[in-house]
């Protein structure tokens, strides 16, 4: 009986630490109308995980530096968006860097774990991104918790923005964008004449078009996260998700374009139903050349406005997909 009383409280303590460990990540402070006084930059110091280099002066030194800080709450936020698909699609100078900040304090017994999938999450970002499992980047720069930040550091050291809670369109992204003498993307080459489903030069001159290339043939058991999908560890699921052909195929499936415009697969599909607005055509050489494709590869192109707006060769890179949305007008529905 004593025994089993010390097992109940132990239980009791092991619930009320968890409950407060995550209370203390998800919690969200308020952010003041100025925020307190930043430290050096040059004092910030976050080890890197793997083979990253030490997140110190001597990488900051002689750049304009941004550091976008993200955590377990604001990871998902819409507050950051804006901000964020305009630094995944800007042109930046040579002068210019920008790092991930992703807010790990009280983790930091998953520091020795997190490797694998730092890596794994870091391959599907523009910038490298750093797991911060002491809290450094919030003690330099006093940043609230669970709210996006972005901070400019110029070449002198000194810090030239820290905004929290998200840059919004207009002035405000139009200050960052001088800040790290950004560009917007060039325009696209123009769409050549072409026919394939329903889709045609006319008609996505009119609505935006998406139009995906397969090298292979794609089915339902090779999609990790559907029913009667691909099977396997984690591990497994990953490496499934890097075929170019099955990424694409994955990404259509998580896209309902019918309110924005159309969407063609070309291609061998099976057993797979697509959401409204896409339709799966026979792959056409004809189609390929006009746009400059090869044989047996895939591709992934958005046209809008008389251009090719986007193309993505092979495995396209997640944050991509966020300059996908916005050309289209919709966004993707990974959490489903």
């Amino acid at each position: 009986m004593r025994r089993l009383k010390i097992a109940g409280i132990a239980l009791a303590l092991f619930v009320a630490v968890g409950a407060g460990l995550i209370w203390w990540l998800l919690r969200a402070d308020d952010i003041p109308v100025t925020l307190e006084a930043a430290e050096d930059p040059m004092t910030l110091s976050i080890p890197g995980i793997g083979s990253q280099p030490t997140l110190d002066a001597a990488l900051l030194k002689d750049k304009t530096t941004f550091f976008i800080f993200v955590g377990i709450q604001s990871w998902t936020s819409d507050e950051g968006k804006p901000v964020n698909r305009a630094l995944n699609r800007w042109t930046l100078p040579s002068g210019a860097q920008g790092f991930i900040i992703f807010d790990a304090e009280g983790l930091g017994f998953l520091a020795e774990k997190s490797e694998e999938y730092m890596e794994r999450f870091g391959a599907e970002t523009r910038y490298p991104m750093y797991g911060d499992f002491n809290g450094a980047f919030r003690q330099v720069f006093k940043m609230p918790q669970g709210h996006h930040g972005l901070v400019v550091v110029s070449p002198d050291g000194t810090v030239a923005m820290r905004k929290s809670g998200g840059a919004k369109p207009g002035p405000e992204l139009d200050e960052v964008r001088a800040l790290l003498e950004a560009k917007e993307p060039p325009p696209g080459p123009a769409v050549p004449e072409f026919s394939l489903g329903p889709l045609s030069k006319s008609v996505c001159q009119k609505k935006p078009c998406a139009l995906v290339f397969l090298g292979e043939p794609v089915g339902r058991k090779d999609i990790p996260g559907v029913d009667d999908g691909f099977e396997g560890e984690d591990e497994e699921k990953w490496a499934q998700m890097e075929k170019p052909d099955v990424r694409n195929v994955g990404s259509a499936l998580k896209l309902s374009i019918e309110e924005a415009g159309l969407g063609v697969v070309a291609g061998q599909v099976d057993d797979l139903e697509f959401p409204p607005g896409w339709s799966v055509a026979f792959d056409d050489a004809a189609v390929r050349s006009a746009f400059g494709i090869k044989p047996h590869t895939t591709s992934f192109l958005v046209l809008r406005d008389g251009e090719v707006a986007f193309r993505g060769d092979g495995v396209i890179p997640m944050y991509q997909l966020g300059r996908v949305s916005d050309l289209l007008g919709v966004e993707f529905e990974f959490d489903d």
